[in-house]
């Protein structure tokens, strides 16, 4: 048997050859995880935040796949309603509005080869932080925004369970150290189909409360998830 016999039998698509390569592969891809998968440290000055509040309420919020319209869905928004409340009932300048009011009905794609009427009723979880400046309808105020829902086969944690518990954090921080300007979070529902939850508040509420608008979201991108609006 020649060299290239041999090399032949040692490569052949075989069971123990193609089991050893195979073995190799993912060897050396978790070996290339471990090596560059290294969160950053948390720091030290967390100015107030609480990380390991904000940690445990993205585990809750991600614990599974939650689609709207699902089981998990509702309890997601339960869990952020009851967080919410708890913060909420200390601070007489927080108010929190579960929205099953709002609905709009649209039309998409008229020009196109495929148009689709959208109906969405509302089910969104709105916190209004009162600034100290009466006159912040004039001064303009903020609208933070984010989304509860996530796509049917992924937990959804950066996107957005993340962008969530940011403005979980940054309602009880405001509530603690209330700023100027009014503060209205839309943590809205039904993201993942084309917006319709924000679509719905738009059309639904006076867009003045919040001059300055901000959408929080999370995108991975190798070890480390990036923040984008």
């Amino acid at each position: 048997m020649n060299i290239r016999d041999r090399l032949g039998a040692i490569f052949a698509f075989s069971t123990v050859p193609t089991t050893v390569l195979l073995v190799l592969v993912y060897a050396a891809i978790f070996s290339t995880v471990l090596v560059t998968d290294n969160l950053p440290p948390v720091p030290r000055d967390t100015r107030g935040l609480d990380l390991d509040q904000a940690w445990w309420d993205l585990h809750r919020v991600s614990a599974r796949p939650h689609p709207f319209n699902s089981h998990a869905n509702d309890l997601v928004r339960d869990f952020i309603l009851e967080r919410l409340g708890d913060i909420a009932s200390q601070y007489p300048h927080v108010t929190i509005d579960y929205d099953v009011v709002s609905n709009a009905s649209w039309a998409t794609g008229l020009f196109s080869t495929a148009p689709r009427a959208v109906y969405q009723e509302g089910n969104n979880i709105l916190v209004k932080v009162d600034g100290t400046d009466l006159a912040y309808r004039e001064s303009g105020g903020y609208l933070l925004s984010a989304h509860y829902d996530s796509v049917s086969t992924a937990p959804g944690t950066t996107d957005d369970s993340m962008g969530v518990v940011t403005l979980m954090q940054m309602v009880e921080q405001f509530a603690k150290h209330r700023p100027r300007r009014t503060v209205v979070f839309n943590i809205n529902n039904n993201e993942e189909s084309s917006l319709n939850g924000a679509h719905a508040y738009v059309m639904d509420y006076n867009p003045r409360d919040g001059i300055h608008v901000l959408q929080v979201s999370y995108s991975t991108h190798g070890p480390t998830s990036v923040m984008f609006s």
